[in-house]
């Protein structure tokens, strides 16, 4: 039997959010708020932190019910999780829905469904639910009379905090269709177009710059179901951003929420990037506000491998910054922007560039650029820094009659010396063998080595420019219908060669992400028996986290990461698992404890004793990381401004802590009593330092 027995229990409402229920249950009763209800019947709480974390929590949203009486069945309203995060996503209505595309809960309204039925719905809490699909308004984020946001602690449901009647407000009228659309969506989920919509959404949240208004929410919402639609006016607009912004940000940065997704959005990406190539935007980075990226963030704004990436930190092009409590270092992205913008050429490439020897890294060419000893003349926007175009150099003629030897050609054609005899050979490009200095040499002449790159291109000169195994590259192109002329298997050709205008328009980095594709070795195609295994391995797991395979089996053991079950000798761990750890470890949301210690100036262990064991601050506890929210972390900071512990009072007054005590009996000094899961007292910083200040200065005497 329940202790504690409420005389209004209200029936939960068949589309009813969580926090709602509570809200009507606290007014009904005749409470000033929430907290005070949960309070009151025993339910042990930390504040407003606690109250949002058991309305998104199934199983702590029932034993709420259960202390106050109500139907367990009601926890219904609370959503419940894909995995057992609380990054995870939310299923709602059937579709698992992504934790950063909802708003806090009973905070948004429409007034005319208010009006009607006097209780908060869960679709209004949905950020992309932006306008009634019923009633066509847009809905209110904020009262309207005082401007404050509604709170999630408040006691009474349909009336702010400053008195205002929130059914009688009036809310502007808007197309009900981008919403109508939504709910269309919910109600018969089809979640690989949910999923991609709502990817969509997250990284036009990041690219746009906008808030998290409900106006801004409702462009959000058209931009998307435009996407979801396939119809290209989505595209259009982000493009028209892109251009109106590019010259004070590169926009391969302004693209990165969209180039580093996998799929659709990084081939968008690309697509906009390549259409506003020929505009020659010049970007200037001068005066831009910088912030911190990963390092797998920098690699796709530069458009270059991880490889790549660590041999321009090793040479000193970009720096690596390591912040304490984060596993992952950072780099800046004015750095990146400045190495995007020195590549840049300030004027239209001639026609007779060059491109990166191929005895030669992308590094050592940018080390060579920046010393001024070679000519940048731009890169292509949709394919990075990789396809960079330099100015041809002056070539060291070997004979009288302007004729390339083997070693000048290849260099010019990117391919090695003996590929380029064996081009010769087979007759796709011209040569003859001349004595020169009392040696026999094979020579080429310079039109026709031009004649063979206007016409022709090497397997091998693609792969590189994406960094792509040769072999590999070729198949994969083959499994997309673009077939070379010459290699290997075809004619003996040393290197597999296509014909430029077969590869003209194809999307060379996002071949990259083609699988099962049939080998000459004998796999077969991946249509018929080959299925790559899911998940993420283990190295990989370890190589992304910096940390050691033990403490991988640690994170799968403790729930932190699921393991796949099956019968494969490898194992890994789920992609949405792994993809919801990441989230949490990078997310500006949370610091890490060491950190939080470190900005308030605490020593970690006191930290750790007078605000983590007492309930002060709630831990999201990773096993290996142990995670603040940046909300507690403010509402701490704000409490350590006005308040010591013991220890630090004594540290002040010069005495040990068990005198002060005393000092309080004396009325010298203050204190309470802070913490939940256990008490702990602190004293009034005021009164300790004014104190402190009269022990060191005490009055004169007037002998």
């Amino acid at each position: 039997m329940n202790r504690y027995k409420l005389p209004y229990r209200p029936i939960l409402q068949q589309d009813e959010s969580a926090a709602s229920l509570l809200i009507r249950t606290a007014e009904g009763n005749g409470f000033e708020n929430v907290l005070q209800l949960m309070s009151a019947c025993g339910f042990k709480h930390g504040g407003a932190s606690t109250l949002k974390a058991v309305v998104t929590d199934q199983t702590r949203y029932a034993e709420l019910m259960n202390a106050l009486g109500l139907n367990v069945d009601y926890a219904s309203s609370a959503f419940l999780r894909s995995k057992p995060t609380r990054g995870s996503p939310r299923i709602f209505m059937h579709a698992a829905i992504p934790e950063k595309l909802f708003r806090m809960d009973a905070s948004v309204f429409c007034p005319l469904c208010l009006t009607n039925s006097p209780y908060w719905r869960c679709l209004w809490s949905l950020r992309p639910y932006s306008v009634c699909h019923t009633h066509g308004v847009l809905l209110l984020d904020r009262c309207p009379n005082c401007s404050q946001t509604l709170a999630l602690n408040r006691g009474r449901l349909s009336v702010c905090e400053c008195g205002t009647d929130l059914t009688l407000t009036i809310a502007p009228t808007e197309d009900r269709e981008p919403s109508v659309w939504l709910h269309d969506q919910l109600t018969a989920p089809s979640q690989k177009l949910l999923d991609e919509c709502f990817s969509f959404w997250q990284a036009l949240t990041e690219f746009d710059g906008l808030g998290e208004n409900i106006v801004d929410e409702y462009w959000r919402l058209h931009m998307m179901r435009s996407w979801g639609a396939g119809k290209a006016s989505s595209i259009d607009a982000i493009s028209q951003m892109v251009i109106a912004r590019a010259e004070h940000r590169n926009p391969r940065v302004q693209l990165l929420p969209f180039i580093k997704r996998k799929g659709t959005l990084g081939s968008m990406a690309r697509g906009i990037l390549s259409k506003i190539n020929s505009l020659h935007i010049i970007s200037n980075t001068d005066h831009q506000q910088d912030f911190l990226v990963t390092l797998q963030d920098a690699t796709f704004a530069l458009g270059i491998s991880n490889p790549q990436f660590q041999e321009f930190i090793k040479k000193g092009i970009l720096t690596s910054k390591t912040i304490t409590g984060l596993s992952n270092a950072r780099v800046s992205i004015n750095e990146v922007e400045q190495l995007l913008s020195l590549l840049q050429s300030k004027s239209t490439a001639p026609s007779d560039f060059s491109w990166r020897p191929p005895n030669q890294s992308l590094a050592d060419l940018i080390i060579d650029i920046q010393n001024g000893k070679v000519i940048p003349l731009g890169y292509d926007l949709d394919k990075g820094i990789n396809y960079l175009k330099i100015k041809n150099n002056t070539i060291h003629k070997i004979s009288m009659h302007d004729l390339l030897g083997a070693s000048e050609a290849s260099r010019e054609l990117d391919v090695h010396p003996e590929i380029l005899r064996s081009l010769v050979k087979k007759g796709w490009l011209t040569g003859s063998s001349q004595v020169i200095d009392k040696h026999k040499k094979l020579v080429i002449h310079p039109e026709e080595i031009a004649r063979f790159n206007a016409e022709y291109v090497t397997a091998g000169a693609l792969a590189r420019t994406i960094r792509h195994n040769v072999t590999n590259f070729a198949e994969k192109l083959e499994s997309i219908g673009v077939r070379p002329i010459a290699g290997p298997r075809i004619d003996g050709t040393l290197v597999y060669l296509f014909r430029r205008k077969d590869v003209v328009g194809v999307d060379l980095l996002s071949l990259n992400e083609i699988s099962g594709y049939s080998t000459r070795t004998g796999r077969p195609p991946g249509n018929l028996k080959h299925h790559p295994l899911p998940g993420v391995y283990i190295k990989d797991a370890c190589r992304i986290l910096e940390i050691s395979a033990q403490k991988v089996i640690v994170l799968i053991r403790s729930g932190v990461l699921d393991k796949i079950k099956d019968n494969n000798r490898e194992v890994r761990v789920t992609e949405d698992s792994f993809s919801s750890l990441l989230e949490l470890l990078s997310s500006s949301d949370y610091l890490h404890v060491q950190e939080a210690a470190d900005r308030l100036g605490s020593d970690y262990d006191d930290f750790r004793i007078h605000y983590i064991e007492t309930g002060i601050v709630k831990i999201l506890d990773l096993k290996l990381w142990r995670l603040i929210h940046v909300k507690d972390f403010l509402v701490l900071q704000t409490i350590m401004q006005h308040s010591i512990t013991a220890r630090e009072a004594g540290k002040i007054l010069g005495m040990h802590r068990s005198f002060l005590p005393n000092l309080e009996r004396s009325g010298l000094i203050k204190s309470y009593h802070g913490g939940t899961s256990r008490k702990v007292k602190f004293y009034y910083k005021e009164d300790v330092l004014r104190l402190s200040r009269k022990t060191q200065n005490p009055p004169k005497s007037n002998s």
